[in-house]
């Protein structure tokens, strides 16, 4: 049985594109490799949907309003974990425009308890877990109609007429 045989349902490239966006870079460029070994055409369409937490931070977060409610409505852990990824992958130009627009949703309460973690973090942060996190939710907020990746970057979009089905899977 071939690896992607097991993704060949009406839903299973979203399935499978799904398992590339939660995995580390090594074991993404594994899955990649064989996909292409046993179908060249499906890894070009994967490659041009996949996202990566460098790739998301490199969009305007001005057009990000619904994800940075949600983040804003999450428990500080969330909070924190995603400024934690701010400050790794977004590009110096942009982490100010990043930071701004979730202090803008965020309460007092909110950033009084952001303000008093120590500055080497917290233990359980995992950048690996975050990063997953993150663009499960995007997917997740993309699928329900919170932010609007054909806006944003209709390559990555899954909204789009993809593999024959014309919604979000």
């Amino acid at each position: 049985m071939s690896f992607i045989s097991r993704f060949r349902g009406a839903h299973g490239v979203f399935q499978l594109l799904a398992l590339l966006e939660s995995c580390s870079d090594d074991r993404r460029r594994l899955i990649m490799s064989q996909v292409a070994v046993e179908d060249r055409p499906l890894a070009a369409l994967l490659k041009t949907k996949v996202l990566s937490c460098q790739h998301v931070f490199t969009w305007d977060p001005r057009d990000l309003e619904g994800l940075f409610e949600d983040i804003a409505a999450s428990p500080i852990s969330r909070i924190f974990d995603f400024i934690s990824l701010t400050e790794i992958y977004a590009p110096r130009s942009a982490a100010v425009q990043w930071a701004r627009a979730l202090e803008v949703k965020l309460s007092s309460e909110q950033k009084s308890a952001i303000a008093s973690i120590p500055a080497e973090g917290y233990a359980a942060f995992s950048e690996a877990a975050a990063s997953a996190k993150l663009l499960s939710r995007i997917r997740e907020l993309e699928r329900t109609g919170a932010i609007d990746l054909q806006e944003i970057d209709p390559p990555k979009s899954m909204t789009t007429t993809f593999l024959g089905l014309s919604r979000v899977a």
